[in-house]
């Protein structure tokens, strides 16, 4: 919750000829993207690549993620195939419990020093 989370799409050809394809992420319309929605990648032959992106959700909860839109040129390059890949799935968002540590380790230091000038003054 409120920190950039890395988000990443494996793709994997496993026929014998390159792919040129287009993908459009269907992400809850309340994270925040950072990059681009849409992407486009040559995949080589018997390869896999990956397309990596950052969301930072808003709030804690459950997000609805879509299928991801992919568009790939046929075979002899004349047209353009869509369809849908992935799974639907919904994630959950839960606080951001290291930045709420480091904020419990920078109270306990300033309690320490507090504590540690008092001990200071009164042994004066």
């Amino acid at each position: 919750m409120g920190a950039e989370t890395e988000v990443q799409i494996n793709i994997q050809n496993s026929g014998t000829y390159a792919i040129r394809w287009q993908s459009k992420t269907n992400i809850p319309p309340q994270m925040k993207l950072a990059g681009l929605r849409e992407a486009s990648l040559q995949v080589g032959a018997q390869s896999s690549m990956a397309l990596v992106y950052e969301l930072t959700p808003p709030r804690r909860g459950r997000f609805e993620f879509g299928q991801v839109a992919v568009r790939f040129l046929s075979r002899w390059n004349l047209v353009w195939c869509e369809t849908r890949a992935g799974e639907a799935d919904t994630v959950k968002v839960y606080p951001n419990m290291r930045r709420a540590r480091e904020a419990e380790l920078k109270a306990l230091g300033a309690r320490s020093l507090v504590s540690s000038h008092r001990k200071n003054i009164m042994a004066r």
